[in-house]
């Protein structure tokens, strides 16, 4: 039988306890250094004790928009939140400490605000499974060495677009970072990965409705840009329902206002109700369904205005135009937010489409640098002959390495994932191809360079998925507005498919070398996958299909796209 809920729990809070390794306020400044914490930071509860309210905010409004800040935010309460110590002056405020430089270590985190998804996609502990374990993930989520661990990723976060502050790209710790923190466990699987913090409502503080943020992590660069691409269509479209409703709205209050009068005949009474009923019901189907705090008021005003009697069951159209004002006002409410909130999302689509679009045009230029390096080693070298000394060998080898200039640590860009994994492989493989010339092996530097050639084109591939995964989703969009027909999106997907695979299919950077196996197999896998896609995207086109059968087919597509897991197969060469 599994263990009962109270005895594991008893057993790991008494465990905790015995080892004060519970992440409470007293805990988390004692890690950091309670009489450091004390004479450097002070809390927003006691500014407000010292100063008032007004101050809380002036304070926390000069702090300026830093990885400290972002991440009190997200996983502190907010009279726990802390800024540096401070002096008040004529017109600012001067903290004492720079906040951009500001280590995450003296922060007070409440274990509560950390989601159980970022829980799971961080790993930032073992996540217990089966009956009775609700309570011990609640209290592994509360220990000590879990909040380091997020304190630990978290400055490993930089920030793709500083102004904004919601974006994030995780890079390796250093060793000052390490050593700050010091817990169990490997993260380089999260390198690369992406932090994206969104609003997702509001909470009351003394009194004062602030912001609640949270944040969602993604494994790629692209993923992230997927799902900032679907928010922001989603938003878009929510943004012209609502303005659709709006002018519904205020074309019905003045018919109501200007045109409806108790002294004129039934009939022309009961067509104004009628047309007016119909447009209340079709407003109110855009307002259905939502749990928006504006869109529900708005949804309930209008419900009422479906009849337009009041509780007596009376006509009353004044009433109804006062019920009118108000769900518009509401819904404008709404509208507002969410240009604010489509402000945002366009701001974080720019910076992933920025720092994507860098490593695609600096990988496109880094392949030609490759194959023009191929020239130079497959030239009749003196270095690969064995009637020189090392001596000589050694100054011939600089200068071929300058006339080949594909040092990967000069390529811009590859922070986000899978690419910050091709430029460690890339790294890699350029320094056995350094080791190679020095030793004058033509065969080893010509696998490491082939090498570094395939990475540069599992890339592409990638970056062509990726692109296709995104055309599947404006395409379905697309198809159910009937603004394209089904087989120009099917073509152009089949278009940028050809255009790939003939790039990939061209002449071998080096065609008298065979490459190894373990390089060989992943990419004829691909090789074929993207064979498989063309002739299945020509098979559908030629068919002509219907809306909805396209619907289907791009589906399917997607799931098929999804199988190539190219980010697993960067990381798993050797």
């Amino acid at each position: 039988h599994p263990p009962s809920e109270t005895g594991l729990a008893s057993r790991e809070l008494r465990a905790l306890f015995e080892s004060q390794a519970l992440a409470t306020s007293g805990a988390q400044r004692r890690f950091y250094g309670e009489k450091r914490w004390y004479r450097k930071f002070i809390r927003l509860e006691e500014v407000e004790k010292r100063y008032g309210r007004e101050t809380v905010r002036d304070v926390w409004r000069a702090l300026p928009q830093s990885r400290f800040k972002r991440f009190q935010e997200l996983f502190c309460h907010p009279l726990d939140r802390i800024v540096p110590r401070f002096s008040i002056e004529p017109g600012k405020i001067v903290f004492s400490q720079d906040p951009n430089t500001l280590s995450l270590a003296p922060v007070l985190v409440h274990p509560s605000r950390i989601p159980n998804s970022l829980v799971k996609s961080l790993g930032l502990f073992t996540v217990a499974k089966g009956r009775g374990c609700g309570v011990v993930n609640q209290m592994r989520k509360s220990s000590l060495e879990t909040v380091n661990r997020l304190k630990l990723i978290w400055e490993c976060a930089e920030l793709l677009e500083a102004k904004n502050g919601r974006v994030f790209c995780l890079t390796d710790p250093t060793d000052a970072v390490k050593s700050r923190y010091p817990v169990s466990g490997d993260l380089s699987s999260l390198k690369g990965g992406i932090l994206v913090v969104r609003e997702v409502g509001r909470e009351s503080v003394g009194g004062e409705d602030i912001r609640r943020l949270s944040v969602q992590f993604f494994r790629t660069g692209h993923s992230a840009l997927r799902r900032v691409i679907y928010a922001h269509e989603g938003y878009c479209r929510e943004a012209a329902a609502l303005e659709g409703a709006i002018a519904s709205l205020v074309y019905a209050e003045d018919v109501l206002r200007r045109h409806y009068r108790k002294e004129m005949p039934s009939e022309e009474k009961e067509r104004i109700r009628s047309e007016v009923k119909n447009i209340f019901r079709s407003a109110f189907d855009v307002l259905r369904a939502s749990i928006d705090r504006h869109k529900v008021e708005a949804r309930e005003l209008i419900g009422w205005l479906a009849t337009l009697r009041d509780q007596l069951g009376r006509t009353n159209i004044w009433a109804g135009i006062l019920k009118v004002k108000g769900a518009l006002k509401r819904v404008h409410r709404r509208l507002w937010e969410m240009r604010a909130k489509g402000s945002y999302l366009w701001r974080d689509l720019k910076a992933l489409q920025s720092e994507i679009g860098i490593t695609k045009r600096a990988l496109k230029a880094y392949a030609g640098r490759i194959r023009n390096a191929a020239e130079v080693l497959g030239s009749d070298l003196s270095l690969f002959k064995e009637n020189i000394s090392q001596r000589q060998r050694d100054g011939q080898v600089k200068g071929v390495l300058a006339r080949c200039k594909i040092d990967p640590e000069s390529l811009p860009g590859m922070r986000v994932a899978p690419y910050a994994t091709a430029k460690e492989k890339l790294s890699r493989e350029y320094g056995r191809l350094v080791d190679a010339l020095y030793e004058g092996s033509r065969e080893k530097s010509h696998e490491s360079l082939v090498r570094m050639y395939m990475i540069v084109k599992f890339c592409a591939v990638f970056e062509l998925f990726e692109r296709m995964k995104v055309d599947i989703f404006l395409g379905l969009i697309s198809l159910r507005n009937g603004t394209t027909s089904p087989a120009g999106i099917l073509f152009d997907l089949k278009r940028k498919n050809r255009a790939l695979r003939r790039a990939y299919n061209e002449r071998r950077v080096i065609p008298s070398h065979t490459i190894s196996d373990e390089y060989a197999e992943p990419f004829s896998a691909l090789k074929k996958g993207l064979e498989d896609v063309e002739k299945g995207l020509d098979f559908y086109v030629r068919r002509n299909p219907s809306p909805e059968e396209a619907q289907q087919i791009l589906k399917n597509f997607k799931r098929y796209l999804e199988k190539f897991d190219i980010g697993e197969i960067l990381a798993s060469l050797p």
